[in-house]
């Protein structure tokens, strides 16, 4: 894991107000954009469809690859309850499905991580979160930013204590700030409709922990380059804090029925 990654992660952890109201403020936009100019959105929508393919061959070895790494992993007792979540939810069209909103779309940053946020301190102490890297900026589900977010940068014990709060603290922000435009967010997208589509792209969530939180977490000098030559099939390595991130992981999708 690198250096910047295990700093942002302690800074975002004292400060998770700030990485929950980045993407609500900007899937709230979204609709006040379409609420004010219904065409202009659509148009903006049907340019910005998700920039993931998964049907290269690379991509599919990647894939095969942190499967076989994620149940090596995991104890005994575990295995047979990811055997199981994985024959049902692997494969790319149970991946992609997930980028497809439930209700409106929305437009998302794709790609919201840690080490996508620039900080800033003043007097010792946190005063803004800015998120960098729009290259994966398409229209989908709100969800996915949020999800990705708590996947890539939160461990267990964070999330036994702060995850509802998180969760409760963006969708807060989106209802404020759609406010500010006049706009009733019970109305455009009331709690229940978000806490259905968060239940029901859960499993996403833990797709990508097998997938791509490997990515994430690998140590600085094994990282991919971009230099044109890094294999992401190469990249997809076994450390001891995957691993516990992992366990981590299954043990609340298990929590949460999920698994």
């Amino acid at each position: 894991m690198a250096d910047k990654e295990k700093v942002l992660i302690g800074i975002l952890k004292s400060a998770w107000e700030y990485a929950a109201a980045r993407p609500a403020k900007l899937h709230a936009l979204s609709y006040a954009f379409a609420e004010n100019d219904p065409d202009g959105f659509a148009k903006v929508v049907s340019e910005r469809r998700s920039l993931f393919d998964g049907s290269s061959d690379q991509i599919k070895e990647m894939w095969k690859k942190s499967e076989a790494n994620a149940l090596n992993l995991v104890p005994e007792n575990l295995k047979d309850r990811l055997v199981a979540f994985l024959s049902k939810e692997s494969g790319l069209d149970n991946f992609e499905k997930y980028f497809s909103s439930f209700q409106r779309p929305v437009l998302v940053h794709g790609d919201y991580r840690s080490s996508n946020l620039f900080h800033r301190r003043k007097n010792g102490k946190l005063d803004s979160l800015i998120p960098i890297d729009y290259q994966m900026f398409h229209a989908g589900t709100p969800i996915i930013d949020l999800l990705y977010f708590i996947i890539s940068g939160t461990d267990g014990d964070f999330r036994k204590y702060h995850y509802r709060q998180l969760i409760n603290h963006y969708y807060d922000t989106f209802a404020s700030f759609l406010k500010k435009f006049a706009l009733d967010p019970y109305k455009l997208y009331p709690r229940e409709h978000f806490d259905e589509d968060l239940k029901r792209t859960l499993p996403w969530g833990m797709l990508v922990v097998v997938y791509f939180l490997p990515l994430n977490l690998v140590e600085a000098e094994k990282a991919l380059t971009l230099d044109g030559n890094a294999s992401m099939v190469n990249a997809v390595q076994s450390n001891d804090l995957y691993r516990n991130r992992l366990l981590e992981w299954i043990r609340d999708y298990i929590e949460w029925g999920i698994m």
